[in-house]
């Protein structure tokens, strides 16, 4: 893993939303209403409809009240059973997308589209998905029913299985837990860390909502606005640091994007594509590089074919291995 400091992934997630903050607000937004608005309205509802029901004991005959309490049970296990259903086929699919609209946006400069949230369900894989988000959030619900604390450290061991699934939904449950623990190893304290300097934001409106509730909610809104895309942006950047992981696993990873514009940027410093990550998240079938790569011209075409005019396996620091993949050399 590249070794950035928390501060250094806030200033790149702030640079990468200059390019598509407004589509970052909106992505965050829906997610935030279908992933927690959603839900709570659902049990609202359910409340909602038990209360209506127990209202009226009072006026009940006695013969009459175990059935209303009856009715009233079913109408709330009903509700839950929606919303674990919502949850588990929806909501947590949704996550996925959302995560892949930021990674494939932090790899093309520009916002990869709205759109992206709905991803997942038309990956080919969308099943598969559902099970490791379903087995994901089952393991750390059975962690949480032991103690609080090994919940939450599971919480974080297991919290780049849904960027490993925006990247390869076909991957198989063991390898992305696996990966997901390999990736987190000795850095859960450093993601906690990272998610409470970007929330601490929120203290801000909650601090005027004590001196006026209207007030404090317009800020918090406001601020909501701004912190969740900020805080999905840097979650993104921390996720990229940990690819290199999957390699060292022997996990070969689809990537985000289908082409590469030319970066002078210290990956390729000659700005002929020659550039890391864009490279490794091009189009994985076979070796082809897409569009980005083939606008290069002839020249590098050959290049990719022979590693070098020379006709050596390696060029400016890059390496073909045994498929025809280019990586650059450690």
């Amino acid at each position: 893993m590249e070794q950035f400091s928390n501060s250094e992934l806030r200033r790149r997630a702030r640079a990468n939303l200059t390019g598509y903050f407004p589509q970052a607000v909106l992505v965050s937004f829906i997610i935030s209403i279908f992933s927690n608005g959603g839900r709570s309205q659902t049990a609202g509802e359910g409340q909602e409809q038990a209360g209506a029901l127990t209202d009226g004991f009072g006026q009940l005959p006695p013969h009459m009240i175990f059935a209303a309490i009856l009715m009233a049970v079913i109408a709330v296990l009903t509700v839950a059973c929606i919303v674990a259903v919502l949850n588990i086929f929806v909501f947590q699919i949704l996550e996925v997308g959302k995560n892949r609209f930021y990674m494939e946006s932090r790899e093309m400069g520009h916002s990869a589209g709205v759109g992206k949230v709905f991803w997942a369900f038309g990956s080919g894989h969308y099943l598969n998905v559902v099970k490791i988000m379903f087995l994901m959030n089952l393991k750390v619900i059975l962690w949480m029913f032991l103690l609080i604390l090994p919940g939450i450290y599971k919480a974080y061991e297991y919290a780049m299985i849904p960027y490993i699934l925006a990247e390869n939904p076909e991957i198989s449950s063991r390898d992305a837990f696996r990966l997901s623990r390999r990736m987190m190893d000795d850095r859960r304290l450093k993601l906690f860390v990272l998610e409470v300097s970007i929330l601490l934001w929120m203290v801000v409106p909650a601090l005027f909502g004590l001196l006026n509730e209207l007030v404090g909610m317009v800020l918090t809104f406001v601020c909501s606005l701004v912190i969740l895309p900020y805080a999905d942006a840097a979650m993104a950047e921390f996720y990229a640091c940990l690819r290199p992981e999957a390699q060292e696993m022997g996990l070969r990873l689809n990537g985000f994007t289908r082409y590469s514009e030319p970066r002078g940027d210290g990956y390729g410093s000659d700005g002929q594509g020659w550039y890391g990550d864009a490279w490794e998240q091009g189009d994985r079938d076979r070796g082809q590089y897409g569009d980005g790569w083939e606008q290069h011209g002839e020249e590098e075409d050959r290049r990719r074919e022979t590693g070098s005019q020379s006709g050596e396996e390696s060029y400016d620091g890059w390496v073909k291995d045994e498929d025809g993949y280019w990586t650059r050399r450690k």
